[in-house]
């Protein structure tokens, strides 16, 4: 989930793939790129050597970017971005969805996602902010999500967040987008299962180089959302993924057609 702002870095796509083999239609897209690096985000038990195996069959040069945990590995992403000066912080437990609100303004600012434990707070970053001198840090969530007794401890620190996952992700609307806005990607907000917020991920290197914010919504639109989108001055709106949230998909429609 912290992997976008280093896909639009590398100008690269993100890929899924089933963990123990490589997906055939992700090979299909390697092999219709002519790719010729792949980076591999998140240890084995994400992603098998096996996979790793497969894809230097194809002659693709490999670098695997992990750590001991998904924390770790937030990490490791957010040292291969370069200077930087704001970063995102999510809760790495509940806030997922948050990662992948954030992802395109992230992206778009090469600003570094970085997800913290509720158990051990900022201790795992505190070096890294020091030695990037950063100046900015939004914390994507609520208190719930993250407590002011962490975060009062970022530099910096400006909160985006509401009562739930969908005004998180209208804060998010509100802060970084203006009037006019080319597109509006949707997508699943993953309240069901963590396993639909893949779309919103996907799809975030493409909406950062449009400068387009990722709408996660579930089967209704949440009425913070609905107000921000009537909001802007639409040009086009896209459906990420499959059947799920096709109410709150035909509610922004109706408000794109007024």
């Amino acid at each position: 989930m912290s992997a976008t702002p280093f896909a639009k870095l590398k100008n690269a796509p993100i890929l899924l793939t089933q963990s123990n083999k490589l997906n055939e239609d992700t090979k299909k897209e390697i092999e219709r790129l002519d790719a010729k690096n792949v980076y591999i985000i998140g240890g084995e038990e994400a992603i098998s050597n096996e996979v790793i195996l497969q894809l230097k069959s194809m002659n693709i040069n490999i670098e695997r970017i992990s750590g001991k945990d998904r924390y770790e590995t937030s990490l490791k992403i957010a040292n291969k971005l370069g200077k930087i000066s704001e970063i995102a912080v999510v809760n790495g437990e509940h806030g997922l969805v948050d990662a992948v609100s954030i992802s395109p303004v992230a992206a778009s600012k090469n600003m570094a996602i970085i997800l913290s434990s509720s158990s051990n707070g900022i201790k795992l970053f505190e070096k890294f902010i020091e030695e990037n001198d950063i100046k900015t840090t939004y914390v994507i969530g609520n208190e719930k999500s993250l407590s002011n007794e962490v975060t009062d401890k970022l530099p910096g620190v400006k909160r985006l967040g509401g009562e739930n996952r969908n005004e998180t992700n209208a804060a998010i609307l509100e802060t970084f987008y203006d009037e006019n806005i080319k597109n509006i990607f949707v997508a699943k907000n993953g309240i069901k299962s963590e396993d639909e917020l893949v779309d919103a991920l996907a799809v975030g290197v493409v909406a950062a180089k449009e400068n387009s914010p990722v709408v996660v919504v579930s089967d209704q639109l949440n009425s913070k959302q609905a107000q921000l989108i009537s909001s802007k001055s639409l040009k086009e709106i896209t459906k990420v993924g499959g059947n799920g949230n096709e109410n709150a998909f035909n509610q922004i429609a109706n408000i794109f057609r007024k």
